[in-house]
């Protein structure tokens, strides 16, 4: 439907996420098909658009402690995130944590833990 360029144009313009760009124009086609083409309905619709999947985009940000039992991960997981954010392993993580907190966490519980909010790690070739 769309050449990658633009769809990242429209991304950058609309402020979403490349992957939801398509779910908007096929809302915002499906808009104007039962509201009608006039101006004011259409700004309308991607204001209701728009704000339904900035909604949709913070629920996928929520960090999922479901399962996790270690107190240190649950204490650090937003530092966690963000490490491997930055480009650090489970192992480089595991040894960050004993440096700093002075916690022992193993690499196969924070490499567990990343896998299950893989969401909120930021993809380098996106």
């Amino acid at each position: 439907m769309f050449t990658k360029n633009n769809i990242e144009k429209l991304s950058n313009l609309l402020g979403i996420k490349k992957k939801n760009v398509t779910l908007f124009t096929k809302r915002l086609q499906n808009w104007i098909r039962t509201n009608g083409d006039e101006l004011p309905s259409i700004i309308k619709g991607i204001n209701v658009i728009l704000q339904d999947i900035k909604i949709k985009e913070q629920q996928e940000k929520k960090i999922n402690l479901e399962g996790i039992k270690h107190k240190a991960i649950i204490t650090y997981a937003k530092e966690i995130i963000d490490l491997a954010n930055k480009g650090f392993g489970s192992r480089k993580i595991a040894n960050y944590i004993a440096t700093k907190h002075k916690i022992k966490v193993g690499y196969a519980t924070i490499y567990n833990f990343l896998k299950q909010n893989k969401h909120l790690i930021t993809d380098k070739n996106n």
